[in-house]
């Protein structure tokens, strides 16, 4: 008789901030200082020390996928980042930059946009950080003051340090 084993790490139980960042669910990045959590029922939301907001949407899958499971995930995630995202950076301004695709040495997928436009004669920034593991995935909404493609740099660089904590684990029992 065979029997598979879930290990399942649920980080969700654990604070949202950390000495060396945030947790969201199992994704953990390498946070900036002086952030805030407002999380209002679903929604989590951030605000930086410069009036950032940032709003978060996090979907955990379950972590026994097979390899095909995990190409569909995959791929489902892939589509929404092709349609959803550029409608969605053109829609809150001059897009600076189109979607970019980012795999990371882990593994993990990012998509990223960035936009820039005028609110109150002021530059004002909007970007979007579509983060895709084996087994979730979380977008990243991003917005406040300033030139969008300096912002975009400062979080490329926090957004390059995520990884999640999900193991799966199998074995047989005789």
């Amino acid at each position: 008789m065979h029997v598979v084993l879930i290990i399942l790490l649920c980080a969700t139980a654990r604070s949202l901030w950390a000495d060396d960042g945030i947790s969201i669910g199992t994704l953990v990045l390498d946070w900036p200082k002086g952030f805030s959590n407002h999380r209002t029922g679903d929604a989590l939301l951030l605000r930086g020390p410069d009036d950032e907001h940032v709003v978060v949407s996090y979907l955990r899958g379950r972590n026994d996928f097979g390899r095909l499971e995990r190409a569909r995930f995959a791929r489902m995630h892939q589509v929404f980042a092709l349609r959803t995202l550029p409608d969605s950076a053109a829609m809150r301004g001059a897009v600076v930059q189109a979607l970019r695709c980012t795999q990371l040495p882990n593994g993990m997928v990012v998509y990223s946009t960035a936009s820039q436009a005028s609110q109150a004669s002021q530059p004002y920034y909007y970007l979007q950080y579509f983060v895709v593991g084996p087994f979730s995935a979380a977008l990243f909404k991003i917005e406040g003051y300033g030139d969008a493609t300096r912002q975009k740099s400062r979080f490329d660089a926090v957004f390059a340090s995520a990884h999640w904590n999900e193991v799966s684990v199998t074995g047989r029992i005789h």
